[in-house]
Order: C-alpha cells, then structure tokens, then sequence
C-alpha cells in the first residue's frame, strides 16, 4: 500500500487484510482454483492459466514470467457514503482504491480481504472489467470469481485454524 487516507483507528485493520490477502494470494490453493474454473467471462478470451499469470504478473497476454516477484502498489482510501449494495471501487487507470466508509464498518478482516482481493488482484493487478450490463455473467468476471475464491480459502482457513484448536483442547 503506498498510501492510506481514513480514519487512523481503522488502519490496524486494512493493515491486517493486506498481510492476509498476500497469503491467500500467494497460495498453491489460489492458483488451484483460478486454474480449476472454467467459466469465467471476460473479453480477452484467455484460459484459466493465462488468467493466473496475468493476475500474478500484470503481462495482459498472460505470459508473464512467474518467478519473477511483483509487488502490487496501490493508494487507499476510506470514503464517506455509500453507494447501494456497491462496498468500494477502483479507478481505472489509476491505483486509487476506494471503500465506503458505511461498508467498511459492516465488514470483519476476511470480508475486507475478499473485497481487497476483488479491487487489487482483479482489476488493478490482472487489469480484468466486468461486463457492461448487469446480467447474470457478471458474477463471472474475473474480479468476482477472485473475490469468491479468496472467500472460500478464507473459510478453508479458519475451518482448519478451529480443527486444530479442537484438536489441541481434545
């Protein structure tokens, strides 16, 4: 994050989901489910390892060289208001994300994080839209379907945090 305006006492918590999306991100479980869907819908007509590439490597072919490391720079912003069912955006052309102040407060770390990954990894790291109109394909945008799979990682996680807490009581 190069930059954060919003309240401070909220910073601890965007601080929290940026460490925690890095993990997810970085993950063999990530790569495996973008390279496992086979349905998204996006203009570029990519394959799901291309999309994997692209998301990681920023080369808009998808043939960028995965070794290589990439830090994803961006400037934050909690924004007051709220804009419907709309819990933040990012500018396009730009590294400006923006949350709105309501929905930040409505969310825990790992909503935050699934947010993060949406506006982060979706649109400015893999450059991907959605499509125009709101139809039901639009759940399948590359930046929705990021969004659900870190959704899921996050639930394999804490799932597998309360198994071994079971375990260490039992």
């Amino acid at each position: 994050m190069n930059s954060y305006a919003g309240p401070e006492e909220l910073r601890p918590r965007v601080l929290a989901a940026i460490v925690l999306l890095e993990e997810i991100v970085n993950s063999p479980g990530f790569r495996g489910l973008v390279h496992g869907y086979r349905r998204y819908r996006h203009e570029e007509n990519l394959d799901p390892t291309a999309i994997y590439n692209r998301l990681m490597t920023g080369h808009s072919d998808g043939q960028g060289d995965l070794a290589a490391g990439r830090v994803v720079k961006f400037d934050y912003s909690i924004v007051d208001g709220a804009s419907g069912t709309t819990i933040g955006y990012r500018v396009e052309g730009t590294s400006n994300v923006f949350t709105y102040r309501e929905r930040f407060e409505e969310m825990d770390v790992h909503d935050l994080v699934s947010h993060l990954g949406h506006e982060i990894m979706g649109h400015l790291a893999g450059g991907f839209g959605h499509p125009k109109l709101r139809w039901r394909g639009r759940s399948r945008s590359v930046p929705y379907k990021v969004d659900e799979f870190i959704e899921e990682l996050l639930e394999q996680r804490q799932r597998a945090h309360a198994d071994a807490g079971h375990a260490a009581a039992g």
